[in-house]
C-alpha cells in the first residue's frame, strides 16, 4: 500500500490533477492552508473510485513552515503503527526540507521517499546494478541472481521484497539471511537524491 503526504501548498492544487496510477487501498493526505485550498471534486471522485482513500486537512497558519512542521507530525503518527514496515511513503513536495524526515525513516527501514510531483516517473528510482548486488550474494544464492535483481528492482516495499524472495530461495533460513543481508541496498533505491527533482 502507497502512502502519500501531499503539501499542496507546494505543488499547488492543480497538482493533484497528474495523479496517473491509483492501486486500491493507496491513501492521499491532503495538506493546504487558506493560500492554496481549491482541490476539485473530480480529483476527489477519482481518487475513491479507484479504491484509494483521501483525507483533507487544513493546517493552522499564520507561522513560518506551518504546514510543513504539521505534515512532518503527522508522517511520524501513521509511520509508528507500521511495525512491519510494509507500506511504501511517498511526500508530494518540491520542498527539499523533507529529505531529512526519508533519510530519518530510512535508516529505520522504513520505504519513504519524496517526489516533486505527481507527475513523477518512478521509473527514475535507482537502479540496483547487478555488480553492487553481487556483493551481497553468497555461493549459494549467487546462482538466483538475475531473479533476485528483478525482484530488488521491482517491489515497492520490505514486505513484497521478503515474499518474493521466498518465492526463489524456498527455504526461510537462507531467505531471512539474505533478506537481512539485501534490506539496505534495497532501501538505498529510495533515497532521496536528485533523480526525483523536476
Amino acid at each position: 500500500m502507497r502512502l502519500y503526504f501531499v503539501d499542496l501548498e507546494n505543488i499547488n492544487a492543480t497538482g493533484l490533477e497528474f495523479i496517473q496510477t491509483i492501486t486500491e487501498g493507496d491513501r492521499y493526505y491532503v495538506f493546504y492552508s487558506d493560500a492554496c485550498s481549491d482541490i476539485s471534486e473530480e480529483t476527489i471522485r477519482r481518487i475513491r473510485d479507484k479504491g484509494g482513500s483521501i483525507n483533507l486537512y487544513k493546517v493552522e497558519n499564520g507561522m513560518g513552515n506551518a504546514l510543513d512542521f504539521q505534515l512532518s507530525t503527522y508522517i511520524g503518527y501513521i509511520v509508528r503503527e507500521d511495525l512491519h514496515r510494509v507500506h511504501e511513503y511517498i511526500i508530494v513536495s518540491g520542498d527539499k526540507g523533507y529529505d531529512v524526515i526519508c533519510r530519518f525513516w530510512q535508516e529505520k527501514g522504513y520505504c519513504i521517499y519524496r517526489i516533486s510531483s505527481f507527475s513523477y516517473n518512478s521509473e527514475s528510482r535507482k537502479e540496483i546494478t547487478a555488480s553492487e548486488l553481487r556483493f551481497y550474494l553468497d555461493k549459494r544464492t549467487l546462482p538466483y541472481e538475475a531473479e533476485i535483481l528483478q525482484v530488488i528492482n521491482n517491489v515497492g516495499n520490505t514486505q513484497r521484497l521478503y515474499a518474493n524472495l521466498g518465492k526463489i530461495i524456498r527455504n526461510a533460513r537462507s531467505t531471512g539471511i539474505l533478506y537481512r543481508r539485501i534490506k539496505p541496498l534495497f532501501l538505498s533505491r529510495f533515497q532521496t537524491t536528485g533523480k526525483t527533482e523536476n
